[in-house]
């Protein structure tokens, strides 16, 4: 059926207008004309032809590209954008807020205090450091979390990142939980390392012969690191990372 431009802004005005739900006078303020002007326009009588101006408008009142309204189209362009769009998947639960815990302030029922792995100069080695357990620090966490994660209370322990190695994902200050009771290496896990005495955050894989390959996050300035079985000896797994917290 052929229509000329007045019919086909005419049609596309009442069709906006049907599935808008909104009166004449709400219409007409958003799309800035007046409401007598939509109403001259839809009336049979006085069948007032659309403008350039209020058709251009329209067009971006409701998001449209130029010359959309002197044209037609399928019958879903004419619905609100919130019915046009898909619905929108969660990806995120609400738990509440935080709760603000001193110091000095004792574990509650279902909480345990984590000690922290750090590096320690060695007295009689100038340069030489080894990982400790440094029970003077400690990041408090939920028992019904580590549960939760078949992580046994005794066997977690924390870490600090540092540098930006592991950048994007852990930059440094990242806050880790390490579960030391899994050592065994499974490729492409995440675990914490005693390497010669310096403690190191890595992605981990098994090579051919017994070696080790170590990868990080940022691995275009941190290529991947091979050592074959005899260098590996060098390193310890101290445990594989469960959970980290990152502040912004």
């Amino acid at each position: 059926m052929n229509m000329t431009n007045k019919e086909i802004r005419l049609h596309n005005l009442q069709r906006l207008l049907e599935h808008s739900g909104l009166s004449k006078t709400a219409f007409a303020v958003k799309v800035n004309t007046s409401p007598a002007y939509i109403s001259q326009m839809l009336s049979s009588k006085t069948r007032r032809a659309m403008g350039e101006q209020v058709a251009r408008g329209i067009e971006y009142a409701y998001g449209k590209q130029t010359g959309w309204m002197d044209a037609l189209h399928p019958p879903e362009e004419y619905l609100p954008e919130t019915v046009r769009r898909p619905k929108i998947e969660s990806n995120a639960e609400w738990y509440g807020g935080f709760e603000i815990i001193d110091d000095d302030q004792p574990p509650g029922a279902d909480e345990v205090s984590l000690p922290y792995y750090r590096e320690l100069d060695i007295a009689n080695g100038p340069g030489r450091t080894e990982v400790i357990e440094y029970h003077q620090q400690k990041q408090r966490f939920a028992k019904s979390v580590l549960k939760a994660a078949g992580v046994p209370a005794a066997a977690a322990f924390c870490a600090i990142i540092s540098g930006s190695s592991m950048e994007p994902v852990l930059p440094e200050g990242a806050t880790l939980g390490i579960d030391t009771s899994r050592t065994t290496v499974r490729d492409g896990e995440l675990y914490a390392l005693d390497h010669a005495g310096g403690l190191r955050v890595k992605i981990v894989y098994r090579m051919p012969g017994g070696g080790l390959r170590l990868r990080s996050y940022n691995h275009e300035e941190w290529p991947d690191e091979n050592y074959t079985a005899e260098e590996a000896a060098s390193i310890r797994v101290l445990g594989r990372v469960f959970w980290w917290s990152v502040l912004r």
